[in-house]
């Protein structure tokens, strides 16, 4: 099948066809990665944020409450994502790090790249 024939290989995509991949939205991701609804609301809450360090950066956690979701933002000004945790009920922590820095992806050779129909 398809599978089999994509196994290992990478995907040659034109930018036509990518559906605005590009335009990834923080909700979509929270909302993907834990199902319920815990960022609602928070970018209109005017509770004062907690403070904690992630990884070494220091950051703002912005939250509903005790056990709910929690965003962490840097205390820099850029208030970059450094980490979503998620509720009691919808545990789990995604880190976020290398703000503004695009890794280098070297182009595969030919005979490892795949142009579906």
């Amino acid at each position: 099948g398809m599978g089999a024939k994509l196994a290992g290989k990478y995907v040659s995509v034109p930018d036509s066809k990518t559906g605005g991949m590009s335009q990834v939205k923080l909700n979509t991701l929270i909302q993907q990665a834990f199902s319920d609804s815990g960022a609602q609301g928070l970018e209109s809450s005017t509770a004062a944020p907690g403070e904690t360090n992630v990884k070494g950066v220091p950051g703002y956690v912005l939250t509903k409450g005790p056990g709910e979701l929690e965003l962490v933002v840097s205390t820099d000004g850029k208030a970059n994502l450094l980490m979503v945790k998620g509720s009691t009920k919808e545990p789990g922590t995604i880190y976020f790090s290398e703000h503004d820095s695009v890794p280098k992806f070297n182009a595969p050779p030919a005979s490892e790249v795949v142009t579906p129909n």
